[in-house]
């Protein structure tokens, strides 16, 4: 039995918070997978509940037009051989690389009724020297935009570039006045931010979110984020609606990022804080509680 003593913050508290679960119980994380890419050999996903195709969108206008796999041209970004966390990974080599998705139907669990699910990615990227100016959202998922039922990953255009996860429920909720995202400050918006990132291209770094009490008629949802097993925050007092339509519903990966991402998996509930660590410690990756 394996115990682990962790500290974190939450709302100004420090909490000391000692758990006794064994780190090598992968069983409850193998139940609750709905999707996993590991991008060793292939893009398509190693297993998936819905679709595991990765797709690109080539064109919106006049209408939306896309193909299974990356783009024949691979100046934007590539399938790397080896390299990765755990093998092969994508790298997104400049800010213009497109659309890039999976569908989240089955893939991102979804309920219209008390919702909750977690995600899990590895990336490698020094942001303030390697991702050009701007905002980047690593990952989205959303059938929608950002700002409009949408979990993402962001790197902010503050100097030094900051971390945060985004969980903006329907912009019909959180802004029925539809006043520009930028006039609403930091701190009125349902984001958590990293202190201190340790994101470096030097190493691969994990990020996990978990998230419950989503789609009910309360403000008792929480969303936790994870950095390399860690809890580093958390978001709560909103009411968290999201109305998908999960025909357009996608997993967007590398909007407008530069670097390296590896085994992305999403899971049907919120997983523990020591299924987090567990997660992060799996020695061969989510690939190895596959059986693969």
């Amino acid at each position: 039995m394996k115990h682990l003593t962790l500290l974190f913050v939450v709302g100004g508290i420090t909490l000391l918070v000692a758990t006794n679960a064994p780190a090598d119980d992968i069983e409850p994380l193998k139940s609750a997978l709905t999707f996993h890419a590991s991008f060793d050999g292939k893009t398509e996903a190693d297993f998936a509940k819905g679709d595991p195709k990765l797709y690109t969108v080539l064109a919106t206008k006049p209408e939306v037009k896309t193909q299974e796999g990356l783009p024949e041209s691979v100046e934007n970004v590539a399938h790397e051989s080896g390299g990765g966390k755990f093998g092969d990974f994508l790298q997104f080599k400049t800010n213009k690389n497109g659309k890039i998705f999976f569908k989240a139907r089955d893939n991102f669990h979804y309920s219209e009724k008390d919702w909750e699910g977690s995600f899990s990615v590895w990336m490698r990227t020094t942001p303030d020297e390697d991702i050009p100016t701007g905002y980047t959202d690593p990952i989205q998922i959303t059938p929608r935009s950002a700002l409009d039922a949408c979990f993402f990953c962001e790197f902010g255009i503050e100097e030094p570039r900051p971390f945060r996860l985004g969980v903006f429920p329907d912009k019909a909720a959180w802004n029925p006045d539809n006043i520009p995202g930028k006039d609403f400050p930091l701190t009125s918006r349902p984001l958590i931010s990293v202190v201190d990132p340790p994101f470096s291209r030097d190493r691969w770094t994990h990020v996990a979110f978990t998230f419950r009490g989503f789609n009910k008629d309360d403000t008792n949802a929480v969303t936790r984020i994870f950095v390399d097993g860690i809890p580093r925050g958390d978001l709560m007092n909103w009411k968290q609606q999201f109305t998908w339509d999960l025909e357009e519903a996608q997993i967007r990966l590398g909007v407008k990022f530069v670097g390296g991402m590896d085994e992305i998996s999403c899971f049907k509930r919120a997983l523990t804080i020591d299924e987090v660590k567990t997660l992060f410690e799996l020695e061969k990756g989510v690939t190895g509680i596959l059986g693969k």
